[in-house]
Order: structure tokens, then C-alpha cells, then sequence
């Protein structure tokens, strides 16, 4: 996978692969779709960095979205807002190779990296814990699922 900032090229590919992961995500939010403009104004946003992973054929395959705090006091703070991988491609290394692509680039830049995932979601969970994330926030029964309830987990990893 190579994996590149992302571009103005990369719209159509980039809106077809959050359609395709949205689809089969573990726990579906209820959102509107990608509103038009909304591609366009990513870019004029400078506290958001997404970046696109591509096939050997160009074809998007994963993405991840960082927002960087500009903000004096906490710019040394980074979220992951998201890493989504395509159905096909899951549980082939992608995921870790976006999460370590992010690591690398801002290592020199922020200190603590944050991001949040559903208590469900063993798999990215264990992807967090393989990459030095420990757990250090915990909202309970933050969301509601097949009649069950899930906590929102968050992890930090100091860089």
C-alpha cells in the first residue's frame, strides 16, 4: 500500500472509499452524506490532515484523518479522528501500516497522540494496544447497539 496526502485528484476515490467503509463499519453512525462542498472545504482546513492509502492500481483502499490542535497551549496534541480500512483489505497489515505512517510523520511535531474507539471493537483496539496506545479516558454506555450498550474508549500514546 502506498499511502499519500490527500489530494484534489483523489476526490472521487476518496468519496467511493468512505461509501465502501461506511457500509461495513462496526458501529454505523447515523450521519448525512458527504455534502457537496464539504470535499472542497477539507482542504481550507488547516488543522486537518487526511491521508489516502492506494492499491498498486491506484485505487483507495484505507484513509486516515488527524486533526492537529492549533491552538498555542495544546498544539503539541494530535487526534485521530479516524483510520478506516475497505472490507477486502482488512486483516492484511493496512490499518497498521496508516497507523505508523502517522506515528512517523508527526513524532518531530506533537507530543500525545489521542483517538477514540468503541469498547466493541476488539480488533482496532488491539491494533491501538500493539502500537504503545494505553486506555485513559472511558465513557460509559456512550452508545446504544442491538440492544446493547457500548463505551467509548479513549487512548493516548506519549511520542
Amino acid at each position: 500500500m502506498h499511502i499519500a496526502p490527500l489530494a484534489v485528484e483523489h476526490k472521487k476515490t476518496f468519496i467511493d472509499l468512505i461509501t465502501a467503509i461506511e457500509s461495513d463499519a462496526f458501529f454505523i453512525y447515523t450521519s448525512p452524506p458527504i455534502k457537496p462542498g464539504a470535499f472542497e472545504a477539507i482542504f481550507q482546513n488547516n488543522n486537518i490532515d487526511i491521508f489516502i492509502g492506494l492499491n498498486d492500481k491506484n485505487v483507495g483502499i484505507g484513509y486516515a484523518m488527524v486533526v492537529k490542535n492549533l491552538q498555542k497551549e495544546s498544539a503539541h496534541l494530535l487526534k485521530i479522528q479516524s483510520i478506516g480500512i475497505t472490507p477486502s483489505h482488512r486483516a492484511q497489515g493496512c490499518a497498521s501500516q496508516l497507523l505508523a505512517f502517522i506515528i512517523e510523520s508527526y513524532k518531530n511535531t506533537h507530543k500525545i497522540i489521542t483517538l477514540e474507539v468503541i469498547s466493541g471493537n476488539t480488533h482496532a483496539i488491539n491494533l491501538y494496544k500493539k502500537f504503545g496506545f494505553t486506555e485513559c479516558g472511558k465513557i460509559k454506555d456512550a452508545f446504544k447497539k442491538d440492544g446493547g450498550s457500548h463505551d467509548l474508549l479513549t487512548f493516548c500514546k506519549t511520542l
